[in-house]
């Protein structure tokens, strides 16, 4: 899940970090209350799922509060489009304005987990802000990867900083501020927390921006991230899947997928690109699907207008065979749906399921016998190959 800048920097108080001083505005009415100084420079900025926003002219400098109000009205409740959001853009849902800071340097900290080496993992670099990748690319950065077995000490912290020459005050601040970090990211069970920059102002540091992405499979124990939910952020067939607990991903083909396990799905999808289709979602209704969540991910797919055909690629477990025959002809009846839907279904009840379908009145059910011969069915009925 991820949050925005300014729920992040709510969180980074929390914990004793510092940020600039600062004020959301969702309601450009809002603008009168900000206590603006004469002679001092803000930092206004789009809030939205969505980096490089810099980049769309979502992140401007103003001086006054005019200029925070010509600001808000050209994004708040806009779309913005950057090189990170989807082609239609992302719908600005709140405006963050702070004061500008001045500093010695711009630094980069993360801390993430780190899949490749299976633990958490500290990456500092001497060079923060704007096109970070890049910047990676050509710069040293330094990685320091804590044993989860041992988990976090001052060591790790003490480890990072050796990537700057700190004089012995800067170097203890350093630490502690990696220390607090670490704390927030395992409390709130983040996969992500990146600070872009890391203002040193000679004195101390700031939190000049910030990004934090929560794991979603923790969710149920973090109420507060859970108020954090932006929907206008979520691609709307994404929330409504994530409501009735299927894993779906809106991808850019004509294909779309109905598969138990993510696993399988996983191996479906490549297959399917492998033999030349281009696949509409991913989409995982889990091994312990009902009729009716089924029947909810047929609904899902229902609305997404470029879908030519369906691929129902079952291995039948908890979830039997006959469940899901039985759920796609009730919702062909309900929605008198006839696009093609190719299925393959193995395991429990796949006779019953076979009987279900041959009953079936309409012709747009098909079987098929193994993977390969429904995905190239599935391949040709979408238009994708000759």
């Amino acid at each position: 899940m991820n949050i925005h800048e300014y729920q992040a920097k709510e969180l980074l108080v929390r914990y004793g970090v510092n940020i600039p001083k600062g004020f959301v505005v969702t309601n450009t009415k809002q603008i009168d209350s900000i206590p603006f100084e004469t002679g001092k420079t803000y930092i206004a900025k789009v809030q939205v799922h969505a980096g490089a926003r810099n980049k769309a002219g979502g992140i401007q400098k103003i001086y006054n509060k005019q200029g925070a109000i010509s600001f808000c009205k050209k994004f708040l409740g806009k779309r913005i489009i950057t090189p990170q959001t989807p082609k239609e853009g992302k719908i600005v849902s709140a405006i963050y304005i702070e004061e500008a800071l001045l500093g010695n340097q711009e630094l980069y900290v993360s801390i993430f987990a780190d899949r490749n080496n299976q633990c958490n993992t500290i990456l500092v670099s001497k060079e923060g802000g704007v096109d970070i990748q890049e910047t990676f690319k050509v710069s040293k950065s330094n990685t320091v990867c804590i044993d989860p077995l041992l988990g976090f000490s001052k060591f790790y912290a003490k480890k990072a900083a050796c990537a700057f020459n700190f004089e012995k005050n800067k170097a203890n601040n350093f630490v502690i501020l990696i220390s607090k970090l670490f704390m927030l990211y395992k409390d709130i069970d983040a996969e992500l927390l990146e600070i872009n920059p890391l203002l040193d102002t000679g004195s101390d540091f700031f939190a000049l921006d910030a990004k934090i992405v929560i794991d979603d499979n923790a969710l149920f124990r973090q109420e507060k991230i859970l108020s954090y939910t932006d929907i206008l952020q979520q691609e709307p067939l994404e929330f409504q899947a994530s409501q009735n607990n299927l894993n779906y991903v809106r991808l850019d083909g004509n294909i779309a997928m109905v598969v138990n396990g993510a696993g399988l799905a996983m191996a479906c999808l490549d297959t399917i690109e492998d033999f030349g289709g281009k696949c509409a979602n991913f989409l995982d209704i889990k091994g312990s699907a009902t009729k009716e969540s089924i029947f909810k991910a047929l609904e899902i797919i229902h609305q997404d207008t470029r879908v030519k055909v369906i691929f129902v690629n079952i291995i039948g477990g908890i979830v039997r065979c006959d469940i899901v025959a039985q759920a796609l002809v009730d919702f062909c009846d309900a929605y008198s749906f006839n696009l093609p839907i190719v299925a393959r279904l193995e395991g429990a009840n796949k006779k019953e399921a076979i009987d279900i379908l041959n009953a079936y009145k309409k012709s747009n059910i098909s079987m098929a016998k193994n993977l390969r011969e429904g995905i190239e069915k599935t391949i040709l009925l979408a238009g994708e190959k000759n």
